[in-house]
């Protein structure tokens, strides 16, 4: 079974390196602006 998995990440790597990494940055992009939102409302008291 994990054979199969790796066999599958190693012949289709470009497609899995792209996907992932696409994921990442929208995940990465949406940390971002969690933290300076939260920044932000704490930088004016709260009030948004």
């Amino acid at each position: 079974m994990a054979g199969d998995i790796l066999y599958f990440l190693h012949r289709h790597f470009r497609a899995v390196f792209l996907i992932g990494a696409t994921v990442g940055v929208m995940a990465l992009g949406l940390i971002v602006r969690g933290v300076l939102a939260l920044l932000f409302s704490a930088s004016t008291g709260g009030a948004v």
